[in-house]
Formats: C-alpha cells, structure tokens, sequence
C-alpha cells in the first residue's frame, strides 16, 4: 500500500508517521502494559511493521524536521508506539482518519478487547466510556 498523493491534512495512509506526532488518548482504560511484551514487540517492529497504526487528527500539529505534521491521538497502536521508541524507531506506518468521540471510543475498545491481557477493570472502563460517549446501554 503507497500514500495518497495528496492526503488532506491529517487524513489517509501514511507509510512512515513520526513517533513525535503520535500520542496516547486519556480515553485510553488500558493503564498496564507488559514489558516484556513491549520488548518482544520492539523486536518484531524491527523486522518490520505489518499492521498501522490508527489515530484521529488532534488539530494541533508538530515539526518534524522541515516537515509540520498534524498531532495524531492514537485509538490503536499505543503498544506499537511504546515498542518503535524501545526499539529506536522514527516512525511508524499510520492510518490518519478523522472520527468522533463516539467513532473513536468505539475504535479503541475493540482494538483493547482483541488483547489478551486486558484488566477486568480496564475493560470495564472501557464499557463505561462507551456507555457515556455512545450511548450504549447496558441489555436488561
């Protein structure tokens, strides 16, 4: 898969997204992370990364050597983020979409439920989060 040619700001793929310009969500529940896994991680992204990461744009943006690059808020790929800068990475393939709250709680609690060590707790809050941001409601 290449870059659009002309991606509108903040919006498309892009092969090769700064680490400076990605950053962790607070709407985020996940709070642990293995770090041996995050090592095992960094390890595999050296030999390559198969899947982008995914984040909205913040509306803020960072230079990056002559480059501005609008701030990305991570929905998935947050441990991919902490392994490319374990493992001396610049940047990471990254997938820019814009989405709302909704869109983007929605996103990252899938992405936290297809994790194998999530907390009970974490995934509680995410299921509170999604009740507050989208409406879901608990079925009776």
């Amino acid at each position: 898969m290449t870059a659009p040619a002309e991606p509108m700001l903040g919006e498309g793929y892009y092969p090769a997204y700064p680490l400076e310009a990605l950053c962790s969500s607070d709407l985020n529940p996940r709070t642990r992370y293995d770090q041996a896994e995050v090592a095992e991680l960094a390890e595999s992204l050296r030999a390559g990364q198969l899947t982008p990461v995914l984040g909205r744009p913040t509306g803020e943006s960072v230079t990056v050597g002559d480059e501005e690059w609008p701030v990305l808020e991570l929905a998935a790929g947050h441990r991919r983020r902490m392994a490319a800068e374990l493992a001396d990475l610049p940047a990471l393939a990254a997938i820019a979409r814009p989405m709302d709250d909704v869109q983007f709680v929605e996103a990252l609690n899938v992405e936290n439920l297809q994790r194998a060590d999530l907390h009970p707790l974490e995934e509680a809050k995410g299921f509170e989060e999604l009740m507050q941001f989208g409406g879901y409601d608990v079925a009776r």
